[in-house]
């Protein structure tokens, strides 16, 4: 056995690559496993050489401690390694749950109820950090209903899995006005905690750590990191006293050096030369520490501890310009490169990023009101479930009573009922033979009803077949027109164009007028066709919606260049997102499009002078895009919003169309899942159109 192990590690070592010193002492102990005679001896050594591993790198000589403590029935050490794999796979959702189904697997203890909730915590982490929405709301309401229903003397490890957990989800939203109070439970719940359970003590400390910086309570984060580093000691100290002198927890110590210098000011200036001590002590003597000091933030925040404000810009600078998906420590960046630039008198700077800063603090009030409802909505919802289910016993005992009191009423009840059911029962026999009299009476006279209606329903149904063959001979004639009327229209623009080109340079300015009112008259009637035609299909409910990704500022610009021949002279066309980002929305570019077209053409029968604007605004929570069509035309009377949508409705009677245009709109939008209407709320002369459909 101690064969295949030595070549397993041998091979995994080697693909390692540690430090020179460290790769030659794990080889002294990779010869020593050869020679242990019992597994405790295989562990001890093993033990040695998963210390000397690079932290990141420690998976696969875990996974074989884990195999041999499980062969030699050694449950502890087995525990140990399935919380050693979950810190090095934090974010690995398949190998926590795998570790989860395994912990499950060994005998009730109290070191296997540890392991289970340090599991279920970072289970949580990934829930937190890489579900959706939904789920992690579920989640909370779980949570917060279990909690809530837990007694105040349950099982210790079962009130820190569901608080714990609920923190570190909590603690991933942008704002809970509870997690204060869930931390403050959990530490307190965390001192209770055996003192062997230094790992689930240790992310409870770190979770607590993590969340008062980020709620800008540095005099507890500090606290949170004090009682951290005390517990790492007291843990390096164990191992050290099992013989583990190679374990140390020097990156995790530096981690939490790195949080008290970003809590600064709650910090001594003794204390803040201590921690930055403390840091290049770590780092002068770990590689690790030393790779990680290269983010600048350990020193970005030193440097604004100690008021060296110049120095630390550029620190900062490279903090906030690197992409990152934590908008705490982000933040927190901004304010203090402002405060920075302020000190120095960098006005440049300080209005950079403080016009930076309101936009990322918009985006945080926007999440956090949003965070926030969500929590007040879990608790209310959980407030009505218990109060509905105290209105439900309350019901039952009232229920009880009122039973037993009926029974004895429907006693005597009963007993009247039948005397006067048997009175009933002789009157009722005798109006039956007066009723039976008058039953082959009336029995004659709804034969006769029956049939008329036969007759009536006849004639009815004759109506309808004719109603169908006229609606047929009108789709019919409608189709048979625009087929016939179109070839026409284009022979006129053709033979118009060709007469113009066909004359002499003096007449053809003069020509070229009266072609153009041909074009523009032949234009409006294919108009007024197409309109037709469209209004009976979306009628008919035959259009047919052919989604696709387009990108949203081709689609205006399409529409403007299909009307720009139709503006009066001096009016001006524009596109205010000209330049932007391409915005994809998967829809039917070719009704949008129709649709835009429609409303330009709106705009520029009614615009005489001034300017005609298309614009787009995104709304990424309700995933919808409002296209609008603004105009400095003569505007829309108040009231008549809404009539201008219907078919056929022209306010003014003198004006070109048919007065379908805007009804078409509407029942494209429909087709689109969309909405087109007016806005009312604009002030100013002329009128603007919203025309809303769905991202996808």
């Amino acid at each position: 056995m101690n064969r295949r192990i030595t070549s397993i590690l041998t091979a995994a070592v080697i693909g390692l690559a540690p430090a020179v010193a460290q790769a030659e002492e794990i080889d002294v102990y990779i010869n020593q496993l050869a020679d242990d005679s019992t597994p405790d001896d295989s562990i001890a050594t093993m033990y040695q050489i998963f210390d000397l591993t690079p932290r990141t790198d420690g998976t696969k000589v875990a996974w074989e401690i884990l195999d041999v403590a499980d062969r030699s029935g050694n449950d502890s050490v087995s525990l140990d390694m399935l919380r050693q794999i979950a810190n090095v796979n934090v974010r690995n959702d398949s190998i926590i749950t795998k570790l989860q189904d395994m912990c499950a697997n060994y005998p009730v203890s109290g070191d296997q109820r540890a392991t289970t909730t340090f599991l279920a915590l970072r289970k949580a982490g990934i829930i937190a950090r890489y579900t959706d929405e939904k789920l992690r709301l579920d989640k909370v309401k779980e949570l917060i209903e279990e909690y809530s229903d837990m007694p105040a003397d349950s099982d210790i490890y079962k009130q820190l899995e569901r608080l714990g957990s609920l923190c570190i989800i909590l603690g991933n939203s942008y704002y809970s006005a509870l997690l204060p109070q869930y931390i403050e439970k959990s530490l307190e719940l965390a001192q209770k905690l055996p003192e062997s359970d230094f790992g689930l003590r240790n992310l409870i400390y770190n979770q607590a750590m993590t969340i008062y910086t980020n709620l800008n309570m540095p005099e507890k984060a500090i606290e949170a990191d004090h009682k951290l580093l005390e517990s790492m000691n007291a843990l390096e100290q164990h191992y050290h006293d099992k013989g583990r002198e190679h374990r140390n927890f020097d990156p995790y110590r530096y981690t939490t050096y790195r949080n008290m210098l970003q809590n600064y000011r709650a910090l001594s200036p003794e204390e803040i030369e201590v921690c930055h001590d403390s840091v290049l002590a770590l780092a002068a003597r770990s590689e690790e520490v030393k790779a990680s000091m290269t983010n600048n933030v350990t020193n970005a925040y030193y440097l604004m501890a100690t008021k060296q404000y110049a120095a630390a810009i550029p620190l900062l600078k490279q903090i906030i310009e690197k992409p990152t998906t934590d908008n705490f420590n982000l933040i927190r960046a901004i304010r203090h490169i402002i405060e920075a630039s302020e000190k120095t008198g960098d006005k440049a700077t300080q209005l950079a990023y403080t016009t930076l800063l309101n936009q990322k603090l918009t985006e945080y009030l926007e999440l956090a009101a949003h965070d926030t409802y969500s929590e007040f909505k879990i608790i209310y919802d959980l407030y009505e479930l218990e109060h509905e289910n105290a209105e439900l016993e309350l019901k039952t005992i009232n229920d009880k009573v009122k039973f037993q009191r009926t029974l004895l009423i429907s006693g005597c009840v009963v007993f009247v009922l039948l005397i006067a059911a048997l009175v009933s029962l002789i009157i009722n026999m005798r109006k039956s033979r007066r009723l039976s009299a008058g039953l082959v009476e009336a029995n004659e006279e709804l034969r006769l009803e029956r049939v008329n209606l036969l007759k009536t329903q006849h004639k009815l149904i004759e109506a309808r077949n004719e109603a169908r063959s006229a609606e047929k001979y009108k789709s019919e004639f409608i189709d048979n027109m625009s087929d016939q009327i179109g070839n026409p229209l284009n022979a006129i623009v053709e033979y118009s164009n060709l007469l113009v080109d066909c004359a002499s340079d003096d007449k053809r300015k003069y020509l070229q007028r009266y072609a153009d009112i041909v074009k523009l008259n032949t234009e409006l009637l294919s108009t007024i066709v197409n309109d037709l035609l469209d209004a009976r299909s979306l009628g008919k409910d035959s259009m047919t919606v052919n989604a696709a990704p387009a990108v949203a500022s081709d689609m205006c610009l399409l529409a403007m260049e299909s009307v720009r021949s139709r503006l009066s002279p001096g009016v001006t066309m524009t596109f205010e997102q000209e330049g932007a980002p391409d915005v994809y929305v998967t829809t039917d570019a070719h009704r949008v499009e129709q649709v835009l077209i429609n409303l330009l053409t709106n705009a520029a029968k009614f615009t005489t002078e001034g300017s005609i604007s298309v614009s787009y605004t995104i709304d990424r929570p309700n995933n919808s895009i409002t296209f609008a069509v603004t105009d400095t035309g003569i505007g829309i009377p108040e009231g008549k919003e809404e009539e201008i949508f219907n078919r056929f409705h022209k306010l003014d009677r003198s004006s070109q169309g048919n007065g379908l245009g805007l009804t078409i709109c509407r029942m494209i939008a429909n087709l689109l899942g969309g909405t087109v209407k007016v806005d009312t709320g604009r002030k100013g002369k002329g009128a603007r159109f919203l025309f809303t459909i769905p991202m996808s």
